[in-house]
């Protein structure tokens, strides 16, 4: 749900992982710049990977961007940072902490416009 916002893009995402061997729970923060190197689960040293490359958000597109996961599964989309940027002048804002099933409310820094920002769930499609 995007309401007086153009256009959105995820900057951090801190997903819950799964090793594929041993379901070993694991949490990440993943981000374009930072993605997780591999590295092995604490309990049966298998070797794991994730990657997050974000797509831009808007009203034709619903789809946050793509995670390339290598021996881990994605359990739980845990909370996001996004850029969000203003319908009425293109400014731009960094949303916090933002989690599945609350709705991110802020003003405009520039025209002082209302944004909200929110979604109810989150679909992993297998590409």
């Amino acid at each position: 749900m995007l309401l007086g916002v153009s256009f959105a893009q995820v900057q951090v995402a801190r997903v819950q992982l799964a090793c594929c061997k041993c379901q070993n729970k694991m949490d990440a923060d993943l981000s374009r710049r930072n993605a997780l190197p591999f590295m092995f689960c604490a309990r049966c040293r298998t070797a794991v990977s994730a990657t997050f490359r974000p797509d831009v958000l808007h009203a034709n597109n619903p789809s946050a961007g793509y995670l390339d996961v290598e021996g881990v599964t994605v359990v739980n989309l845990l909370s996001c940072n996004l850029w969000a940027a203003c319908e009425g002048c293109n400014c731009e804002r960094l949303l916090k902490g933002i989690r599945h099933g609350t709705r991110e409310e802020v003003g405009c820094k520039e025209c002082y416009a209302k944004m909200a920002l929110g979604y109810g769930q989150f679909l992993l499609n297998k590409l």
